[in-house]
């Protein structure tokens, strides 16, 4: 009796261990999402500390940094996230980015190259392609470099409400599905009369 409430205890402790790296998790999501980077920075660091390894959260945390303008960190984060997912396109991306921002191209256009080598036919890759094209055949001044990155980051933004107005279009298309017209004449409310569709 005495070993199942330990193995209880010690079962809801590492469940709820794990909720909170979630919650951490989610609660930077959000932030970032909304533009606040440094409170992402924080939820992203306190889900890191219940799981150092987890590529998600490095991702997020790295792109937190780099929202920020703390490129090297941005760097260390996603390399760390890059060791562990090779092929993750955001992180290619964004590495590229904080390399650009520095300064250093050599090691921009290697992840800017592998970020084309995966994901092909976005507009984003289509900013990306015509920066290596710029970078390849010369010297870049610091100008032309704000102005590559700010072009790719541009796409990317873009990129991201689209896919953000689709899931809310997903939403909405489960919520009218289950039974819920609709809004027909300035009525926004479930059906008054029993369940039907559209």
């Amino acid at each position: 009796m005495r070993f199942k409430n330990w193995f209880l205890i010690a079962s809801a402790l590492v469940f709820l261990s794990g909720c909170a790296a979630t919650t951490n998790f989610s609660l930077g999501k959000g932030a970032l999402t909304k533009g606040n980077y440094k409170e992402a920075i924080k939820s992203f660091e306190l889900a890191l500390k219940k799981n150092p390894s987890d590529a998600d959260t490095l991702t997020y945390l790295g792109i937190s940094y780099y929202k920020t303008g703390e490129y090297n960190k941005a760097i260390d984060k996603l390399s760390k996230a890059e060791e562990l997912k090779p092929k993750e396109k955001r992180v290619k991306l964004y590495l590229g980015l904080a390399y650009l921002r520095i300064g250093d191209d050599t090691k921009a256009e290697e992840e800017l190259r592998s970020y084309t080598g995966i994901d092909s036919g976005s507009k984003v890759s289509t900013q990306v392609r015509r920066a290596l094209v710029l970078l390849e055949n010369e010297e870049v001044s610091p100008k032309v470099r704000d102005l590559i990155v700010a072009n790719i980051e541009a796409s990317l933004e873009s990129e991201d409400e689209i896919e953000r107005l689709k899931e809310e279009r997903e939403k909405a298309y489960e919520y009218y599905s289950l039974g819920f017209p609709f809004p027909y004449y300035g009525y926004y409310g479930p059906p008054l009369f029993g369940f039907w569709h559209w």
